[in-house]
């Protein structure tokens, strides 16, 4: 059977380990902000299918047409 164990790391490892925590909280948030764009990119993508499958498309050459001018 398992048994648990507890320890008390001193200050010195306590600070290591504060430390490569918060590198990590820091690599992650622009992980995620970068996960809401691609969800919101697939989201704008699969809607916008949707709408090519009911035939609501732009025609692709008029709207070039219009951006070039």
């Amino acid at each position: 059977m398992a048994r648990d164990t507890s320890i008390s790391p001193s200050s010195h490892f306590a600070n290591i380990v504060a430390e490569r925590v918060a590198v990590v909280r820091a690599g992650t948030r622009p992980l995620e902000q970068e996960e809401a764009k691609l969800d919101l990119l697939r989201q704008t993508l699969a809607a916008g299918e949707a709408e090519l499958d009911q035939g609501q498309g732009l025609d692709g050459e008029d709207v070039m047409s219009r951006l070039i001018g």
